[in-house]
């Protein structure tokens, strides 16, 4: 069985050249997302290619160019807006008024230098060896935030279950130094966070998710999660107190029935390699 959720394409990260035929390649796997890279045609045994870290609640869609020329693209919709903002910053919009904000970093994750600029059709001026990122800007008041942090690029997600109720969320980033991440996270994760290793971010408007509702931006490479289990921790192997007088006697006869029907042999036998 499975579900789908349908969607628009409102900005695409590709290419200016083409690329090799057989689609994309699934070369990382892990709890929460995966690495999924394009390659194009071999040339002086250099490989051109654009991988592309995808997972739950990123807070922007990445692209690692190699060798290759960027081209934003909005198929079915239009490019309506590019607009430089500073180096390595732009504003778009597609002429469905979604707005973006793109970011060109280098290998480094240093913002690229005047040199590189959008044209009207998308393409960036020259190839690039670095990443591409793209934000959605729900208000105005999340592009400093989206600004602050498009230098930690998500890598890996990990979770370790601990004792007495604590969950930790691990973030494998690459980043420039002091860029904490900004991921989004689930209600449910928002209402379990315990102390200080994560933060909201105040100025990030709330995205809707396909599934579970609103999400909400938060700032930190780790999360802990906790839950009071004081009450299942009191929880025996039967409910509190007595049995009441008037169930005794059908308790009794049922336990000892039960008993006497697995002291014959097929019966125990039969039970214990039933197939569901």
């Amino acid at each position: 069985q499975r579900y789908s959720t349908p969607f628009v394409n409102e900005l695409a990260l590709g290419t200016v050249e083409d690329l090799a035929p057989g689609g994309h390649a699934i070369v990382s796997e892990g709890l929460f997302g995966i690495h999924v890279e394009v390659r194009g045609a071999a040339v002086d045994g250099v490989t051109p290619k654009v991988m592309y870290p995808i997972f739950s609640g990123m807070a922007y869609i990445s692209a690692r160019y190699e060798a290759l020329t960027p081209k934003l693209a909005a198929v079915p919709r239009v490019l309506s807006e590019i607009t430089k903002v500073q180096d390595g910053i732009w504003t778009v919009r597609n002429d469905a008024e979604k707005e973006f904000r793109v970011y060109a970093l280098t290998k480094d994750l240093s913002f690229v230098d005047d040199s590189f600029d959008f044209d009207s059709s998308g393409a960036l001026t020259k190839p690039l060896d670095g990443w591409l990122r793209v934000a959605l800007v729900s208000t105005a008041s999340d592009t400093a935030a989206l600004d602050a942090h498009a230098r930690a690029i998500l890598m890996d997600a990990d979770m370790q279950v601990l004792s007495h109720g604590h969950v930790d969320y691990q973030f494998t980033t690459q980043s420039a130094p002091d860029v904490p991440l900004l991921h989004f996270a689930y209600a449910h994760h928002v209402k379990l966070f315990d102390g200080p290793s994560q933060a909201l971010e105040p100025t990030l408007a709330p995205v809707r998710a396909p599934t579970k509702g609103e999400m909400r931006g938060v700032v930190g490479d780790a999360w802990r999660l906790s839950v009071d289990l004081s009450q299942a921790d009191s929880l025996g192997f039967l409910p509190e107190g007595e049995v009441a007088p008037e169930h005794e006697a059908k308790i009794r006869d049922e336990v000892l029935g039960t008993l006497e029907y697995f002291k014959e042999d097929a019966h125990w036998r039969g039970a214990l390699l039933r197939r569901s």
